[in-house]
């Protein structure tokens, strides 16, 4: 089923609205079934002799896409892990904004710190940070060096001194200053060796130093992405490398961490940031094309904009199953241990 639906998507056959339903039936189904999975110990454990981090690190793989394609569709930002609409917010800017704001509310945050973040994307925290806490210093590590690139442009522009950038493969990072507050969103959504991952955060954390996370959960069960629809092009190139862990996972890295405080945000944040990114990029469809036709050749953006737009109808009814209470935002606060 998924060849031929894969091959119904490629060439453009699949009514939008036949293929919202189906995701959405897809998801409740799938829920369905992790009611009998794996859980948060057996799964850590499953893991515990592998590499700190999937070799395909960034959840979108294959060849390089510019930051001025995600800047036809993404919030001003250019936050890609979603978004926070609590009542009264309606545009995708301020949705961004106020998870910028609530991701540094709950890590506590305080101008002056010193602040390490992993996997920064694009930068938008680590601006953020660097405009709001003018005497912290902000450290942000970047996937690959066109985010890093792009980020100390925007450094630059914005005449910010607080703000240094690199790139690292996380496999091989290491530094020897402590920090007061280390910030991840979504890195350890493509972690493999949990456990290995906190005990070196926990030794780049000075005595009081508290790690933050956002991660995608499931609200019960460990999964990794061979559930989802079996498409070639999709594992490679938009998921690779990429696992749902449950909302539970960090009680078990007590070992290095202690954790001080979760949430537990709904999907529907999620669905909602995703279906406005979609709509986005469909009104943006003749300004990305040109774009997309520079990446994957001009044979292929046609193709490769379809495929896109798929990802986010995706997202949308990943996040938006059983009203947003099956797949979630999740935020934890955890405290360096004495002992590490």
């Amino acid at each position: 089923m998924s060849a031929i639906l894969g091959r119904l998507i490629d060439q453009g056959k699949v009514p939008e609205t036949a293929l919202h339903m189906l995701l959405r039936g897809y998801f409740m189904w799938q829920a369905f079934r992790l009611r009998r999975g794996l859980d948060p110990a057996t799964f850590l454990q499953l893991w515990q002799n592998a590499p700190l981090m999937s070799e395909e690190l960034s959840g979108v793989q294959g060849p390089e896409v510019p930051v001025e394609f995600f800047e036809r569709f993404l919030g001003k930002r250019l936050f890609a892990a979603g978004a926070y609409w609590p009542t009264g917010i309606l545009a995708l800017d301020e949705a961004e904004e106020q998870m910028l704001g609530l991701i540094c509310k709950h890590a506590r945050i305080q101008d002056g710190m010193d602040v390490l973040e992993l996997g920064a994307q694009w930068g938008a925290l680590s601006l953020w940070m660097a405009e709001h806490y003018p005497r912290s210093v902000i450290i942000s590590v970047a996937e690959n060096k066109a985010q890093r690139d792009f980020i100390e442009a925007q450094s630059r522009l914005k005449g910010l001194k607080n703000l240094q950038a690199f790139a690292y493969d996380l496999n091989d990072f290491n530094v020897s200053t402590e920090f007061d507050r280390i910030i991840s969103v979504e890195l350890f959504n493509h972690a493999r060796n949990f456990l290995l991952l906190a005990q070196r955060i926990a030794g780049w954390l000075k005595q009081d130093g508290k790690l933050f996370v956002q991660l995608v959960t499931h609200k019960q069960c460990a999964n990794d992405i061979k559930y989802l629809p079996s498409l070639g092009w999709l594992h490679e190139n938009f998921l690779r490398g990429m696992i749902l862990p449950p909302h539970d996972l960090p009680k078990l890295l007590s070992a290095y961490l202690s954790l001080e405080q979760d949430w537990a945000l709904s999907g529907r944040h999620y669905q909602r940031a995703a279906d406005t990114w979609l709509s986005k990029l469909e009104r943006q469809e003749m300004q990305v094309l040109p774009i997309l036709a520079r990446v994957y050749g001009d044979d292929q953006k046609e193709l490769w904009y379809r495929r896109w737009k798929f990802y986010l109808s995706l997202l949308s009814a990943l996040f938006g199953t059983h009203s947003g209470e099956e797949w979630q935002i999740s935020h934890y606060l955890m405290q360096r241990l004495s002992a590490v």
